[in-house]
């Protein structure tokens, strides 16, 4: 199931309506020493059962009937801006000898598209997902004490998450005690956390080809300060109100500069950021070292 090949959709008959489309399958020949290695080649009539391709083709037929395909087509959708894509030059230079270029578009847009849009068994597979980090992350949260180290919350997390029967963290995880909690990619986790301080962790795990990403802070201790607790406060109001602000039509643009208003309100009624007006903060205006916030 390591093996690369190449997917190719085409419509055929007179305006390629639904049920008159054609799925072929190019993989790799067999090569018994890279199997010693990577596991057991996937074979034509087992690319056929797991992918439900209508034909099964060896990478060493491409050229000749990716070809063929692309020359009596309308149109072709291919990614041409992704050179790093496995078999990206052997599918362009096929394409260019049937002459595709001027009828060629980007496929990636309308991949998207169809994203958007997620059936039953890909929902249940995100649940899973995002209960399975979030369980992890529950874990850590219930071991976490004075003096505990980054590295072992980062490990805990990724094995509870195994154990949930995810295969690997979607990301390197995120675990920054402290002021390191400022720094968005911190990935050290090389450090122990003392008393009064806060842990940040975003970390995800990847459950059927599908990542959940979840950020929790809490106090190493149990117990939040009072100014801890203010600001955990504010971020947590937020998450609310975005959240009930989720339905249909709604952008991920618009939610966000939902959260940013939230944030900056939040901030200016802490005094936080004292002199600064609320539309200064949601335009990040603290973020110029050179500027006078005061």
């Amino acid at each position: 199931m390591a093996q690369h090949g190449v997917a190719v959709v085409h419509a055929h008959g007179e305006g390629g309506g639904a049920g008159e489309h054609r799925f072929t399958l190019f993989i790799p020949a067999a090569d018994r020493e890279r199997e010693r290695w990577d596991g057991a080649w996937l074979g034509p009539q087992a690319a056929r059962e797991v992918f439900g391709a209508d034909e099964v083709h060896l990478m060493s037929d491409l050229a000749p009937r990716l070809t063929q395909i692309a020359h009596s087509a309308t149109s072709v959708l291919f990614d041409a801006d992704r050179p790093s894509g496995f078999h990206f030059h052997a599918v362009r230079a096929a394409l260019e000898a049937a002459g595709a270029r001027p009828r060629a578009g980007p496929l990636r847009p309308l991949l998207h598209r169809l994203r958007w849009r997620k059936s039953a068994a890909e929902l249940q597979l995100m649940r899973t997902s995002a209960l399975a980090a979030g369980a992890a992350i529950e874990r850590c949260i219930g071991i976490s004490r004075p003096g505990v180290h980054e590295q072992a919350l980062a490990a805990t997390f990724e094995y509870e998450c195994k154990l949930a029967g995810a295969q690997r963290n979607a990301y390197p995880p995120v675990v920054a005690g402290g002021a390191d909690a400022c720094t968005i990619h911190y990935s050290r986790n090389d450090k122990r956390v003392q008393a009064g301080e806060m842990v940040l962790m975003d970390a995800g795990c990847e459950y059927g080809g599908y990542a959940s990403d979840v950020t929790r802070t809490w106090p190493v201790n149990g117990r939040f300060s009072g100014p801890q607790r203010d600001v955990y406060e504010v971020c947590l109001d937020a998450r609310r109100r975005v959240l009930d602000a989720v339905r249909p039509g709604a952008t991920l643009g618009r939610l966000h500069q939902l959260s940013v208003r939230l944030l900056s309100e939040g901030l200016q009624q802490l005094r936080i950021l004292p002199g600064l007006s609320t539309d200064a903060i949601a335009a990040q205006h603290y973020r110029r070292p050179w500027s006078r916030l005061w």
